[in-house]
């Protein structure tokens, strides 16, 4: 089932369209630890800008820092070219997505 076309860009089923004031999305249970631990630093800090996020990009920019973590470290190791740029891309995603978040 195609669900509505929201302010993210793509078609899917919302968690929430909007929440309600001091309510926080519910965590997705299949997601992985360091997404997880990002999902939850994102709830505390951004309670009172929870409210016209919904859950789907919320979930995305948890997993797209946690990538982030992930090829910083992988850079620290190593100078691959693929993953500078693979690097720089998930930056960018960061950037345009957090016009979510105001």
């Amino acid at each position: 089932m195609t669900g509505k076309r929201f302010r993210s860009g793509g078609d899917h089923m919302p968690q929430k369209v909007q929440l309600v004031d001091g309510e926080s999305p519910t965590k997705p249970t299949d997601i992985s630890e360091s997404v997880s631990k990002k999902w939850d630093e994102l709830i505390a800090k951004l309670p009172k800008m929870l409210t016209p996020i919904d859950g789907f990009e919320l979930r995305i920019l948890a997993t797209l820092l946690a990538q982030s973590d992930e090829l910083e470290k992988q850079l620290a190791c190593d100078h691959e070219p693929a993953t500078g740029r693979l690097y720089i891309s998930t930056s960018k995603q960061i950037h345009n997505l957090s016009a979510s978040f105001g």
